[in-house]
């Protein structure tokens, strides 16, 4: 094959790759057109399928617990007959409230409403409603609710209106009462079987505290209890002795005299030999001064403290009697210039809080 020839088949090669990848580039947005928004479609579809699906599982879970408290309602109704849930359950409010204590007794069937619900044409439900008219008084009246509320029947009372009698010793009440029955109950007496929900509710504890109360007088707010004041924390104790060092030793009108900072106070005492002074509940003597270290006393025990440390850095000097102050030695060396302290310094002998530290 000739130069010539094998120049034009690689020309081919590369026209034919060239012309592959061009279609594969328009082909990948046809295919994309073409079948894409169907996928799309397809996968919302799907959820939305799924959302229908989590709703009717949420219906169905509604459905099952509605029948499971039909059923309890059912064994808790009135029976079938109207009548006959009437009368009985007429003379049972008659029992209950004597034996509430409650007088003057009046008790009236108002009207049986027979309720219907959606497209159904027999009854879901058949209501009974009664009035008491009645005398008690709040004790009478919480021991009628309990006995009310034991019995584990489909009724409940709607509502409960109070007069005052008496000074308010005693109420006329009328006593709004609903009880149901339901159509294909197997009852044919009245349920007396006692109510689990009310078996923990404390009633005496409950009737007694709205008994003490006079609802129809002002409002008289309970007496305070007296509070006790608090003491005050005490104050943290701190141990001022690392806190106190010797700022400075001067000379004053040819006296020595040393100055001693409380930093725990921010006081400064400026003291001569023989002067006292308090470091917390420790009374401290000045004894001797001398030129770089001061000597202390305190309870008969004699300390030396060099200028700029403090007073926990004092080392005990042995061989001083116990109690004894000797009298002062002469200052070695010559007084500070009298430019470091003025005349005036060397009047006041009480703490000060206000001059600055000398020390390190």
């Amino acid at each position: 094959m000739s130069s010539s020839q094998a120049a034009s088949a690689k020309r081919e090669k590369i026209l034919m790759l060239f012309t592959g990848v061009l279609l594969l580039a328009i082909s990948i947005p046809m295919l994309n057109y073409l079948f894409g928004s169907s996928v799309t479609v397809k996968l919302n579809q799907k959820k939305v399928l799924g959302e229908k699906v989590q709703e009717l599982n949420d219906r169905i879970q509604r459905a099952e617990t509605s029948v499971k408290q039909l059923e309890t309602d059912i064994q808790s109704a009135l029976p079938n007959d109207n009548d006959k849930a009437a009368f009985l359950y007429k003379n049972w409010l008659l029992d209950l409230t004597g034996n509430a204590g409650f007088e003057k007794r009046d008790i009236q069937q108002k009207a049986v409403r027979a309720v219907k619900t959606g497209r159904q044409s027999e009854d879901q439900y058949r209501s009974h409603q009664f009035s008491i008219r009645a005398q008690g008084t709040f004790t009478q009246l919480g021991d009628f609710f309990r006995r009310f509320y034991s019995v584990n029947q489909l009724h409940l009372i709607r509502s409960v209106s109070m007069k005052p009698v008496d000074d308010a010793k005693k109420l006329d009440l009328v006593i709004e009462i609903e009880a149901l029955n339901i159509p294909g109950t197997k009852n044919t007496e009245l349920v007396t079987a006692s109510n689990p929900l009310m078996a923990e509710v404390p009633w005496p504890e409950m009737t007694q505290t709205v008994a003490r109360r006079n609802f129809f007088a002002a409002y008289v707010p309970p007496p305070r209890r007296e509070e006790r004041p608090v003491p005050p924390a005490a104050p943290r104790r701190v141990n001022p002795t690392p806190y106190t060092y010797i700022n400075a030793i001067t000379w004053i009108n040819g006296k020595p005299q040393v100055w001693v900072t409380l930093r725990t106070e921010g006081q400064k005492y400026k003291l001569h030999e023989g002067e006292e002074f308090d470091i917390g509940s420790t009374r401290c003597v000045i004894h001797k001064i001398h030129d770089r270290s001061v000597e202390v006393k305190t309870g008969g025990t004699l300390w030396g403290i060099e200028l700029g440390k403090s007073f926990a850095e004092a080392e005990e000097i042995p061989g001083e009697e116990k109690g004894e102050v000797s009298e002062s030695e002469p200052i070695e060396g010559k007084p500070l210039d009298e430019e470091t302290v003025s005349d005036d310094e060397s009047m006041p002998r009480e703490p000060e809080s206000e001059v600055s530290e000398d020390g390190p």
